[in-house]
């Protein structure tokens, strides 16, 4: 079903160029039939003009039905299907690389300390003690996406709970909308989520759009925003993924 749905958006502005093609020919058709009523001398020549006329007002309806068809599957079933990732793809984005040392790196040799006299006892103050300083928390990094798709806030690892506002960038030449998603671990890889509806307008380090996490349970989650072109495509650089954790 999902490979019909695509194949109807990539070829949408082919058969709605077919389908008004075809509503002329049965509106010249019908013009033609009532013409040939008008000057027919005969009954059974007039009602067959008439049948005639009939028929191609059908086949308009037909092909005005077909377009709205086509309408509806490219701007209302489209846009909701659900996204089939390739793995490469999905450990490609928002990896963070561990630098790690190996066997072909210089180390440092060690050098022996260099003996010194014990120096002579001396009379010292007590030390009273001071007040601790708590240590500056360093904050978390960000999503290494595109300027096509960013999330600036939350943070990668983020513990988050209630409401929360997303921030980032979503905007491209080709830009058609964008959505925001979240996906829980433990869930099939593909099971993604909408937060709300799509957006059709473009954001630029603003708000994206917000997650009430008053009814989710605690746990690991994905939240990743899919920008999606005119073509109804969606390429790596279009998509930008962020883990966070729901707290207690």
């Amino acid at each position: 079903m999902a490979d019909v749905i695509k194949l109807i958006v990539d070829y949408a502005i082919w058969l709605y160029g077919l389908c008004g093609l075809g509503a002329l020919v049965y509106l010249r058709s019908i013009l033609m039939a009532r013409r040939e009523r008008k000057t027919a001398l005969f009954t059974l020549e007039r009602e067959a003009a008439s049948s005639r006329a009939a028929r191609s007002l059908v086949g308009v309806f037909a092909f005005i039905s077909l377009a709205g068809s086509v309408y509806f599957v490219e701007e209302m079933l489209a846009p909701r299907l659900p996204e089939t990732v390739e793995q490469d793809d999905e450990t490609a984005v928002n990896t963070v690389f561990l630098i790690t040392p190996t066997s072909d790196a210089p180390t440092a040799t060690p050098v022996p300390p260099t003996p010194t006299s014990e120096p002579s006892p001396t009379a010292t103050r007590r030390a009273f003690p001071t007040q601790a300083t708590s240590p500056t928390p360093t904050p978390a990094p960000m999503a290494a996406c595109s300027n096509i798709a960013q999330i600036t806030s939350p943070h990668i690892g983020e513990v988050l709970s209630g409401q929360v506002s997303i921030f980032g960038t979503a905007a491209a030449p080709d830009f058609n909308f964008y959505k925001v998603e979240y996906h829980r671990e433990g869930e099939p890889q593909d099971a993604w989520h909408s937060l709300s509806d799509i957006h059709k307008n473009q954001v630029v380090n603003g708000l994206l759009d917000t997650w009430d996490m008053s009814a989710f349970p605690p746990g690991n989650y994905r939240l990743k925003l899919t920008v999606v072109d005119i073509t109804g495509n969606y390429p790596l650089q279009n998509r930008c993924e962020v883990p966070v954790v729901i707290g207690q």
